[in-house]
């Protein structure tokens, strides 16, 4: 599958954004090439009426104020509960351990927090792909509200072919996967506690020593 294009402010762009289409999926719909529909997003060309047509199918379902689609589903952060400090030792003690740990708990939260990001991504663009191709059926289908284009039998055999295309390579949603974003944000949760506390605890013992010559 080619690579998507260059950001763009195209009316293209958007819709491809929105339904999480590469440009080639796009272009297989409009009845134009790749190449065209890249043409046409970097402003060297116009999209054809026929086309247009179509496109403006697909901008109705976007949300406002482009369209008159339901809103975007917001992106919401991953809460974090941090453990209960400990109180710092009342006498000096061997640090270095604790130092080590405190290092090695930052580096895992950071190495789990990539993981956790490369996984929400790729589970937010299927989800994408999923929704779109739910409102495209919807919207493109024999009994669609909006119907731009007359409804021959070429037309609607030839958009019922794209639709099918897109179905194939939708990856439905893994309770797995799931799992295992939310098994990550406890991991890393827990290891940024576990260094936060020991950060406090470090702090008390290298007050102790000052504390008792005085």
């Amino acid at each position: 599958m080619p690579n998507p294009a260059r950001p763009s402010a195209s009316l293209e762009a958007l819709v491809r954004a929105h339904f999480g289409l590469s440009q080639y999926e796009l272009a297989r719909y409009l009845n134009l090439t790749r190449g065209f529909v890249a043409h046409v997003e970097a402003g060297r060309k116009t999209t054809p009426p026929a086309a247009l047509a179509r496109l403006t199918r697909l901008a109705l379902l976007l949300p406002p104020p482009e369209g008159f689609g339901p809103p975007d589903l917001p992106t919401l952060a991953t809460p974090t509960n941090p453990a209960a400090l400990p109180e710092g030792p009342a006498t000096p003690l061997a640090t270095a351990p604790l130092h080590a740990r405190q290092r090695d708990c930052r580096l895992q939260a950071f190495a789990l927090g990539q993981q956790l990001a490369r996984l929400q991504a790729r589970a937010a663009a299927q989800a994408r792909r999923r929704r779109g191709l739910a409102q495209l059926r919807q919207a493109l289908g024999v009994a669609a509200p909006v119907q731009l284009l007359a409804p021959t039998p070429a037309e609607t055999a030839r958009v019922a072919d794209w639709l099918q295309e897109l179905a194939a390579a939708a990856v439905p949603a893994d309770p797995v996967a799931a799992a295992t974003q939310t098994l990550l944000a406890v991991r890393i949760a827990a290891l940024t506690a576990e260094a936060d506390a020991l950060n406090q605890f470090l702090d008390e013992a290298d007050r102790v020593p000052k504390l008792e010559g005085i």
